[in-house]
């Protein structure tokens, strides 16, 4: 048998064990998610450093590329076998025709075996998995969305971020929620999940942000409870771990929790990265789904409303380009979306005229502040979030919502500095959700 026909056999061989192997491991293997590719959350495939708008694309464009090549190699291995049975049966005695069935069957095998590390190292580089559907073109695309445990991001079961499924409404009557964003400082000394827990006590819902420390965030894990849910987005093993720094907690009597994932936004000069957190919730009063998003921009971008124009100004800019491409996938599922978190433009301050600052930049994906839908009804203009100043940095968001109403915001504390060893106070909106699937 010449070293040719030994060549065609084991291509023959490759090309059955990359039909077989991958179908079987993308199906029994779960890709990893820990980095950010444009909109799909990956294990080590990082676009966002680089301010790259097109590597998800182009990942998108391999992984259509492998899906179609496994098509077109599972035909072909198909045939080879096919072809080495017929060998086999018709051989009548012929040894050397024997001899070659065999040959090109255990090439086959050999190349399903080797080909088996090669699809389990694929699924877990490419983002969002090679037949997960988020590596697609334009598919998903909104970010890691397993379901986890209320303790502290472990998986524990499937979720998808366009989730559709109303069919636990029950009601169209108006539920009553109040949502929160806290930064909780950095170098607080103070237990910050006792903290947590007595906001809890006026809001439903409550994003944490600057929660960097592991000993701070084992601290918000223990107060999970029967009553009270804990989510933190899921880390990888290696490199940079800041999506843990945005705890999520809710109020288990009325909000159940469905699942979560993250949004890299990028790097910030001197700074750690900034992510987006986000969680599918539901009310438990009426089954109505919604999205609930913490986040925390750089800060030192603006002076009396007037924007700088430092490195820190750029990074804001870009990632508030990217966090509101994120809000408008999501407004694609038909559901509310809350954003909370530390933006660092002082809300008086801002006439909407800086596209990149967030009245500006929140109104082009149709949402608004809370601040700005009740015209700061209940806050004096003496009260602010940071320090003791009149500064209103810490925000909540509303996506403009028939079903949505903000009846009234708040800011918790008193003329102290800060409140619970932060320098932050806690901003507070009370909402009402009407359960009622409308069009946008």
């Amino acid at each position: 048998m010449t070293r040719a026909n030994l060549g065609k056999k084991g291509v023959v061989g490759l090309l059955a064990l990359f039909s077989s192997v991958l179908i079987v491991v993308a199906t029994l293997t779960p890709p990893a998610f820990a980095a950010s590719c444009g909109d799909v959350e990956t294990a080590i495939i990082d676009c966002g450093s680089s301010g790259d708008t097109t590597g998800s694309s182009v990942v998108a464009l391999l992984a259509l590329s492998i899906q179609i090549l496994t098509g077109v190699v599972g035909i072909t291995a198909i045939g080879a076998l096919i072809y080495a049975g017929i060998l086999y049966s018709s051989a009548s005695g012929n040894s050397s025709q024997v001899a070659k069935s065999k040959e090109l069957i255990s090439n086959t095998v050999i190349g399903l075996v080797l080909f088996a590390g090669m699809a389990v190292f694929l699924n877990w580089l490419i983002p969002g998995g090679l037949f997960s559907g988020n590596a697609k073109f334009g598919a998903g695309g909104n970010g890691e969305s397993s379901k986890y445990a209320d303790s502290g991001g472990i998986r524990t079961g499937p979720g998808k971020i366009n989730d559709k499924d109303n069919s636990n409404i029950t009601s169209t009557k108006p539920a009553q929620v109040t949502l929160a964003s806290w930064n909780t400082y950095v170098n607080n000394t103070n237990n910050k999940g006792v903290a947590a827990k007595s906001i809890l006590s006026s809001a439903d819902v409550l994003g944490m942000q600057e929660v960097h420390k592991a000993a701070q965030r084992t601290d918000v894990k223990k107060i999970a409870s029967s009553t009270i849910g804990v989510y933190l987005a899921p880390t990888p093993s290696s490199g940079d771990k800041h999506m843990a720094s945005y705890p999520i907690v809710y109020n288990k009597s009325k909000i159940d929790f469905i699942s979560g994932g993250f949004r890299r936004l990028g790097s910030t000069p001197g700074l750690t990265d900034r992510y987006a957190v986000y969680a599918l919730l539901r009310l438990r009063a009426t089954g109505q789904q919604f999205y609930f998003v913490n986040t925390h921009l750089p800060p030192g971008v603006e002076s009396g409303g007037t924007p700088k124009s430092n490195s820190k100004a750029t990074a804001y800019k870009n990632q508030m380009a990217s966090l509101t491409s994120f809000l408008k996938n999501l407004q694609n599922s038909k559901m509310p979306v809350f954003v909370v978190g530390d933006f660092n433009v002082n809300y008086r301050s801002d006439a909407c005229k800086t596209s990149w600052f967030p009245c500006s930049a929140m109104h082009s994906v149709n949402t608004k502040s809370a601040f700005e839908i009740t015209n700061l009804s209940g806050i004096s203009s003496s009260q602010g979030t940071h320090n003791n100043s009149s500064r209103l940095i810490d925000y909540v968001f509303v996506h403009t919502d028939s079903r949505v109403a903000v009846k009234s915001v708040a800011v918790l504390g008193g003329s102290s500095n800060g409140f619970r060893g932060s320098d932050h106070k806690p901003s507070l909106a009370h909402i009402t959700i009407t359960s009622t699937q409308t069009q946008h």
